[in-house]
């Protein structure tokens, strides 16, 4: 009887204890959402769930921590459409025995909905909740805005753009997230953000919060002779138990801009030194304040600096901001973008391209589908202030979930993206799309390479300077890639400019180009021979040293600024549209036009024998020969070449294999040339599939030998 007596009071004590443990588990859960430690919420919840699989509040908790959480969308809606089952007015979040939902329940399914790609049923949703609330709810005007983004999903997923869209592999991507591209002009090397476990395991138990996954560090990969991603290694200013994130890069790719997770977002500059990154520091003026700031980008001409802030005074939400540059090199007071890029929504993420006239930027506040979409908008030509109406880039670059940065190569052929798409290595995957309908910009990009004896290191102090021959002013400098030699610049067309390679200072070669007006894309790619002569002379030796290292400061170089200084070809250059390069006037030349995709010279034409019998004469005087080659291809799409840049750089490289067998022939010993410059271009009017038209297309099929400096 004793042992019954005792039964009823273990009952109510197991039951006592079995509630506590509930309303604090509950309490704990509760906490947890306010400290938005969303994985942590979910690892409460579930247990709980396994005993009240009903409760409406349960189910709405969770489905809240799922909604914050990337890719959680799918768990989001399976959870609150059982919230939605029990909704009440008068809802209490703080109480244990509270069993409903609140009204918003409805909202935040309708959202889950457009995140989960079902723009129908969150429609739908959206229209529930408005019948269910007062008017004036706060979330009103967001659900209206969400039935907006629901039909805007219906007709842009009905009608996808023309992309091609591809993974950048398992060596970029891992099985982690990956995110916010940025590359260099050229795109031969890509800064990103990733939450991949170190390769030294650093951060194997550094965990955030909110998600569960590694924080984020900033990665490096570059592509090889092949195109092929090295092994990505991080950057080691990144932080193990804090957030960095990639920005922008600076068109020399010699600064880079990060984010770094701090209580209201700081805005950051890495500066390059060597191979190695130095550790960021704050961006002065009126960049970073005590509001939020996430994102920046800065024109290629370093004169202007786009960011997004939600600080007072703006349209609502984050607004885009602009710094110019002063001319004290300091940077201008912030300036509103205005109403036309700027809604009462958020508008964030810019990104001005390097034309300097196209940004891209996210929206919510814009035509869009769901979450942040991606827009572009131009700067009016005429008054450098107006920006045009901003465009939905469409689907499926944007969709239903937030788009992050979008970063479009200088040619507005491709863009580098992140997506959680289905299919991917991991959570989170970078793209490349093909923009088969954008328009190519008018720039003309000068993409070069500093070749060096494989016997000899490279250079420590080497730099590339572009002057503009008019006002004789420095208008950009690159220095190359320690690694392979690499260097690019955006050249503005309509001018004259001279470009100098210098070392310790002095320059050892230099050469002119012309760049036309003109609305379509260039690109310009040159390999500039750094021989053992120039590695070892002396700055104040002779000329003759000098010129056989190619350096042209002693050389006739004709001045590009008047018409009668210069030559026959360069004036042909301007009226015809073409790029040329002069390096020198004392030198034999060879040059000849090819029919479509021909790559290869005629070996028995007259003038080029008499090029190789000069060419001879002067291996055989000198002991010596430095040899420039230039090639170009037409816009006439080629079916024999994986693009006509590769057909432009077959019709060099077998120029120059041609002369080295011819050479050889005659008992030469041809490694006695020096390659000083071997450059490869596409160029001329866009095709306009009038293929038959030689006249017009024929000219821009050429290769073309001169010697430099020849004596």
């Amino acid at each position: 009887m004793k042992i019954l007596s005792v039964l009823p009071f273990l009952f109510f004590a197991y039951t006592s204890y079995a509630q506590d443990s509930y309303a604090a588990k509950f309490k704990d859960a509760t906490l947890s959402y306010e400290e938005k430690k969303y994985k942590q919420v979910v690892d409460i919840i579930k247990p709980l769930l396994k005993d009240d699989g009903e409760n409406s509040n349960l189910h709405y908790k969770i489905g809240m921590a799922y909604t914050n959480m990337p890719l959680g969308d799918a768990d989001a809606v399976k959870h609150l459409e059982i919230a939605v089952k029990n909704t009440t007015a008068n809802y209490d979040t703080y109480s244990s025995t509270e069993k409903s939902a609140p009204r918003e329940a409805i909202f935040h399914l309708a959202e889950a909905y457009l995140d989960n790609g079902e723009p129908q049923k969150a429609k739908e949703q959206y229209e529930a909740f408005m019948t269910q609330v007062p008017a004036k709810h706060k979330l009103n005007k967001y659900a209206k805005l969400g039935v907006e983004h629901s039909d805007n999903a219906i007709a842009f997923m009905a009608d996808p753009i023309d992309v091609k869209v591809t993974n950048l592999g398992d060596k970029i991507n891992s099985e982690y997230h990956e995110h916010s591209p940025v590359l260099t002009l050229d795109e031969n090397t890509i800064y990103y953000t990733s939450r991949r476990l170190r390769a030294d395991s650093s951060n194997q138990y550094q965990l955030d919060d909110q998600t569960g996954w590694h924080y984020e560090d900033i990665y490096t990969s570059s592509k090889d002779v092949n195109g092929e991603w090295s092994e990505p290694k991080i950057l080691e200013f990144s932080r193990v138990s804090d957030h960095d994130a990639t920005l922008n890069l600076s068109g020399d790719g010699n600064s880079l801009y990060i984010y770094r997770d701090t209580k209201n977002g700081t805005l950051l500059k890495s500066e390059k030194a060597g191979e190695e990154w130095v550790s960021p520091v704050r961006i002065p003026g009126g960049i970073n304040t005590d509001a939020f700031e996430n994102h920046l980008s800065v024109s290629v001409d370093n004169q202007m600096l786009f960011f997004s802030s939600d600080r007072k005074g703006g349209f609502g939400g984050m607004d885009i901001y602009v710094c110019k540059r002063l001319p004290t090199g300091k940077w201008g007071l912030p300036q509103n973008l205005g109403a036309t890029i700027n809604t009462e929504f958020d508008d964030n993420a810019p990104n001005i391209h390097p034309d300097g006239r196209t940004l891209f930027f996210t929206s919510r506040g814009h035509k869009n589908m769901g979450g942040y979409d991606i827009f572009s908008s131009k700067l009016s030509e005429e008054d450098n202030q107006t920006w045009s109406t901003p465009e939905n880039v469409g689907y499926p670059l944007n969709t239903t979930h937030d788009e992050e940065i979008f970063y479009v190569s200088p040619d507005g052929r491709r863009g580098y993206f992140s997506s959680y798409a289905k299919g991917g290595h991991g959570l989170g995957d970078i793209y490349m799309v093909e923009l088969a309908e954008s328009e190519a910009s008018g720039l003309t990009l000068l993409k070069g390479k500093i070749i060096i004896p494989d016997s000899m290191e490279f250079p420590e102090d080497i730099r590339i300077l572009i002057h503009d021959n008019e006002t004789g002013k420095v208008v950009g400098e690159a220095r190359p890639n320690k690694r392979n030699g690499s260097y690019v610049f955006i050249i503005p067309p309509g001018k004259d400019y001279r470009v100098s390679y210098m070392l310790d200072g002095k320059e050892f070669y230099s050469e002119s180009t012309f760049v036309p007006m003109g609305t379509e894309y260039r690109e310009i790619e040159k390999e500039v021979g750094l021989n053992p002569v120039t590695l070892q002379v002396d700055t104040d030796s002779s000329a003759t040293e000098a010129q056989i290292a190619g350096n042209t400061q002693e050389s006739n170089i004709p001045s590009p600024n008047t018409a009668e200084n210069k030559t026959s070809e360069e004036v042909k250059a301007s009226d015809t549209d073409l790029i040329e390069t002069t390096i020198g006037n004392n030198s034999i030349t060879y040059k000849t036009n090819f029919g479509y995709n021909k790559n290869k010279i005629n070996v028995k034409d007259s003038e080029f024998k008499t090029f190789v019998s000069d060419a001879k004469e002067i291996l055989q005087k000198n002991g010596s020969l430095v040899l420039a080659i230039e090639s170009g291809a037409s816009r006439v799409p080629t079916k024999s070449f994986s693009s006509n840049k590769e057909l432009a750089k077959k019709r060099a490289y077998n120029a120059k294999e041609l002369l080295i067998s011819e050479l050889n022939k005659a008992g030469l010993d041809a490694s006695k040339i020096t390659w000083l410059n071997v450059t490869y271009l596409v160029q001329g009017p866009e095709y306009k599939k009038d293929f038959k038209n030689t006249s017009k297309y024929e000219k821009y099929q050429y290769v073309k030998y001169w010697t430099v400096n020849s004596k």
